[in-house]
């Protein structure tokens, strides 16, 4: 079933200090020799990783860029594939399927059009048991594969 993209969250209110790592981000994703790229935000807990994050969604060029195709994947939550490939699923818009129809209809809404998708928390679904963290690992080649979709995690 089809439902509406949930748009990421808002610019943070506060942002401070962090000027340079944005403009190096935000100019990494609209460098034409890189396309798509592939973004790691790491760093402790409470250092502002999503806070960055979101302040990448927000700018003006990468909303100029991606207009309605910034996607904010919370991963708080996913502590297997399934439960990635549903939150995923969820921001994208579609509810309802199977896994394997669910994955059908992710890899064709990220192959039609230039995307940026964030995984926020990705430690959730990293930090798993090996045969789990595999499947996460292959999911996120397979997404990493389009050549449209520019990827950003935060962990």
């Amino acid at each position: 079933m089809r439902l509406r993209p949930i748009a990421p969250p808002s610019a943070p209110q506060t942002f401070y200090g962090r000027d340079a790592e944005l403009t190096r981000i935000i100019d990494m994703i609209l460098d034409i020799k890189s396309q798509p790229a592939r973004i790691a935000i790491l760093g402790p807990a409470g250092y502002g990783k999503t806070t960055l994050a979101r302040a990448v969604l927000n700018n003006v060029r990468i909303r100029e860029r991606y207009c309605d195709a910034r996607y904010f994947v919370p991963c708080d939550s996913t502590s297997s594939v399934g439960a990635l490939l549903i939150e995923l699923g969820k921001v994208l818009g579609m509810s309802g399927s199977t896994p394997d129809i669910l994955r059908f209809m992710i890899d064709a809404t990220l192959s039609a059009k230039d995307s940026i998708l964030c995984f926020d928390n990705f430690e959730s679904a990293w930090d798993q048991p090996e045969d789990t963290k595999h499947s996460v690992e292959q999911l996120l080649s397979t997404i990493t594969e389009f050549c449209c979709v520019t990827v950003l995690i935060t962990m």
